[in-house]
């Protein structure tokens, strides 16, 4: 079975994600606009000003999968505007990538299925998690917010957001009304296997440059859980060479791709 790599940042996620919908205690028109909400958190994790001093990050720590006894190696390179490369390894699964390079080219590439180039709902997903600081930027990546009202997460009363992207697909995000920080996201993960539902609990929130991030998330896919642990964050770094270069797989399905359109 092919392992899905969650973004870790925003990771972005590595990722993050579900579709269930919850029910809500009060009147749509007691709620408070949800681009309101979605500021409160901008400011609770640290502002605008501080996200702005934020160029690129990289991101270290582990992929859990508990029942299989699997635990992997994560590192994810981000850099505005929308580049990413992320790969986790192991023993077990060998390597898997992924990245939004530059020119926009999502792509993935494991010993297990091999390279691809994303297309379609996939495609989208991929370059929205890839935005930099996604939710500082929130009104250049969505087309629509609203408030769903308030519900429960774990004991604590929590606004739900749905966010709708410019193709059509919803996330939601659940932002804690005490702290406004955000507990937990929902949206379905596009992948090759098709449309998976997927919930992650955000978790140990810490200050990293004068923006708190959440150091856990515990992301629950198909009955099973995944548990991503950060260990180290690093921003305004000096990176690789061609880390968001596209690969040489992934260049030449794209060469296949343009001699097949040119017969």
């Amino acid at each position: 079975r092919k392992v899905e790599l969650i973004p870790a940042f925003s990771l972005a996620g590595l990722a993050i994600i579900i579709l269930l919908l919850r029910g809500s205690i009060c009147l749509a028109g007691d709620l408070p606009p949800a681009g309101k909400i979605v500021d409160r958190y901008i400011e609770a994790t640290g502002g605008k000003d501080a996200y702005a001093k934020i160029n690129n990050t990289i991101s270290t720590g582990k992929f859990e999968m508990p029942a299989q006894g699997i635990v992997m190696n994560i590192t994810s390179y981000s850099a505005r505007p929308n580049l990413m490369y992320a790969v986790i390894e192991s023993p077990q699964l060998g390597k898997i990538e992924r990245g939004v390079s530059r020119g926009g080219i999502a792509w993935e590439n494991s010993m297990m299925t091999g390279a691809a180039v994303k297309e379609g709902a996939e495609k989208e997903q991929m370059l929205i998690d890839a935005t930099f600081n996604k939710m500082a930027n929130w009104e250049k990546v969505y087309s629509k917010v609203e408030n769903a009202g308030i519900t429960d997460v774990d004991g604590k009363e929590c606004y739900k957001i749905i966010f709708t992207t410019p193709g059509g697909k919803t996330e939601s995000s659940f932002f804690e009304r005490e702290s406004g920080l955000i507990l937990r996201t929902e949206r379905i993960i596009h992948s090759q296997m098709g449309d998976i539902p997927s919930v992650a609990n955000l978790s140990d929130y810490r200050e990293v440059d004068g923006i708190k991030v959440s150091f856990v998330t515990e992301v629950d896919v198909m009955g099973q859980t995944r548990k991503i642990t950060l260990e180290k964050i690093e921003n305004n770094v000096e990176l690789p060479d061609g880390i968001f270069e596209t690969p040489d797989e992934i260049s030449a399905l794209l060469e296949k791709e343009a001699e097949a359109e040119e017969e």
